[in-house]
């Protein structure tokens, strides 16, 4: 019996109807696990690998993402009761903030949810204490006006208070590569930059 997938416009969901369909698909190693494909080869009654076979002179970043014989997509996820599984972010892009997880692909949902906002890209910036905060880079809609004040006060409507930005910053454009794909990690290498507005600076609290 063949899995199901059912999509919705934010998750993929995918339930898996017996062990060994289970087992030719994804494993998940932890409760926020990693999603990993298992070289078929290795098994003569799974599906032949149908993955790439090498990153292209590339091969510590080959080991890395085969290491085990395991391919490591690097999403993270997580499963329900009902064999469900829940994309929850990018391995490299989850932000650890004060003891709490969080996924920036849920922070982008959100944000992106406000009429002005084009697109958005969530990414860590390192806290004075401990960890991380988040930064929110935005790109408006042609000609739209927002304020910092007023894209806070539509996040925390949204998403837990943890997760809420500390810092905004509007971007005529988010860095890309050629596959459209947001670099984010020129976003992080930045930082706060002096266009960067900083929300404990303005004095805005957001309540549990």
């Amino acid at each position: 019996m063949r899995s199901r997938v059912q999509c919705s416009a934010s998750f993929v969901y995918i339930k898996f109807e017996n062990i060994y369909e289970f087992i030719r698909n994804i494993v998940l190693q932890r409760f926020w696990g990693e999603i990993r494909k298992y070289r078929a080869t290795q098994f003569n009654y799974l599906e032949p690998f149908t993955m790439m076979l090498e990153y292209y002179n590339m091969p510590d970043k080959t080991l890395e993402t085969y290491r085990n014989l395991w391919f490591h997509s690097g999403d993270l996820a997580t499963r329900d009761a009902d064999g469900y599984f829940y994309f929850v972010d990018r391995k490299k892009d989850a932000l650890r903030r004060r003891g709490e997880n969080i996924s920036s692909f849920e922070v982008e949902r959100a944000i992106n949810t406000h009429p002005s906002v084009l697109e958005s890209a969530a990414v860590a910036v390192k806290s004075e204490l401990a960890e991380d905060e988040v930064k929110i880079c935005v790109v408006l809609k042609p000609g739209a006006t927002l304020s910092p004040e007023e894209l806070i006060g539509h996040a925390a409507d949204r998403m837990p208070y943890f997760a809420v930005p500390r810092f905004v910053e509007f971007m005529d454009a988010l860095p890309k590569t050629p596959t459209e794909r947001v670099q984010k990690y020129l976003l992080k290498q930045a930082g706060v930059t002096p266009n960067t507005w900083d929300r404990e600076k303005a004095g805005i609290e957001v309540s549990r």
